[in-house]
């Protein structure tokens, strides 16, 4: 055995043990399922692991650094691999959101003479309330904005002062 081929197989057995020692922390961590109000003694596990004191920081950074991205960067998607021409990506692919079934919709909703305000106060922000772009209900660009603008012409809206 060569001095380069030793070189190459003591990194290769050191990244794999890193990324062993990764995978058995993240793994460690399904221990707060369901018991959110412990606490998860960090310290005793990087004893058990052998992880120099150093070090502890950096790991520690790292996976708070991992939540980070999840929750914000992809808090609505989920990472994949894909393998195309022989290169290795990730992608990043919207979460599919699962629709509740038998949910009933009627078709026509009778509302009270006391509801009437609020349908009002929900037009008012509809029209005048410019967030952005704002919302434009005298076209009839979405099933909403149409629903919306028949209930005004059906309910019309108390005067403002």
């Amino acid at each position: 055995m060569t001095a380069e081929s030793y070189s190459k197989d003591f990194t290769n057995r050191n990244n794999k043990k890193i990324i062993d020692t990764l995978n058995y922390i993240i793994n460690a961590l399904e221990g707060f399922r369901n018991c959110y109000t412990k606490k998860f003694n960090f310290t005793k596990l990087m004893e058990y692991l052998n992880i120099p004191k150093s070090e502890i920081d950096d790991i520690f950074n790292l996976i708070l650094n991992f939540q980070d991205k999840f929750n914000d960067v992809f808090n609505n998607h989920v990472l994949k691999k894909k393998i195309n021409n022989g290169n290795l990506y990730l992608i990043a692919e919207k979460k599919k959101i699962s629709v509740q079934k038998n949910i009933h919709i009627p078709e026509i909703i009778n509302i009270k003479q006391s509801d009437l305000p609020i349908f009002s106060d929900l037009i008012y922000l509809f029209k005048f309330v410019k967030r952005g772009k704002g919302f434009e209900i005298e076209s009839n660009r979405t099933d909403l904005l149409r629903n919306l603008k028949k209930l005004r012409q059906q309910y019309p809206c108390h005067s403002r002062s």
